[in-house]
């Protein structure tokens, strides 16, 4: 959590939970910016996704800037 990412608000487990509880589904990709458990678990485990009109603001024109983190059926 926090500005950098480094206050440790919420481990990897947790987030992973999180997910799998359905209250975390969309990720913005913010985790070139640093050394990410987290990070890394959405990158391994979600899709990325395109969004029309969506890409965040530091890098317009990305179009994998956000991931689907709902669990495949």
């Amino acid at each position: 959590g926090g500005f950098s990412g480094s206050d440790p608000v919420l481990d990897v487990d947790g987030f992973a939970n999180w997910v799998s509880e359905g209250k975390i589904r969309y990720v913005l990709n913010q985790f070139d910016r640093q050394n990410s458990q987290i990070g890394q678990w959405v990158q391994a485990n979600c899709r990325a996704i395109t969004i029309p009109g969506a890409a965040a603001a530091y890098r317009p024109g990305d179009l994998t800037d956000w991931y689907d983190c709902q669990p495949l059926p």
